[in-house]
């Protein structure tokens, strides 16, 4: 019993923290800063991951393109603000802001916002 209130009180403490470190949490944060290169891999692969998180919530058929712009913000993790042209079901272009907190070291990847 001791284990699992022990196994219990850890991962509520990793929780709590993880909420803390969140995108509008009240700790002052890092100001946003341009991404250096978008055409990077990874920035393109979590461009691609926000498009597929926004069509398992909307179900509107959208298609990633390629991010083309954003910026981010170190807080406990990173903080992203992507500029993506998508194209929807009815085959019209369109640039879309997708908004992904990534903590690699606890494995989070969280679609904030995709407008």
């Amino acid at each position: 019993m001791a284990t699992c209130n022990q196994l219990l009180l850890a991962v509520a403490a990793v929780v709590c923290s993880a909420a803390i470190a969140m995108p509008g949490a009240a700790a002052e944060a890092a100001p946003f800063q341009p991404i250096p290169n978008v055409d990077a891999p990874h920035i393109q692969q979590l461009g691609q991951w926000a498009v597929g998180e926004h069509v398992k919530q909307a179900n509107d058929g959208l298609r990633f393109n390629k991010v083309v712009g954003g910026q981010f913000q170190v807080v406990a993790g990173l903080h992203y603000v992507f500029d993506i042209e998508a194209v929807g079901s009815d085959g019209v272009d369109g640039t879309y802001t997708a908004q992904v907190y990534v903590q690699d070291w606890t494995n989070t990847r969280l679609l904030v916002s995709f407008n």
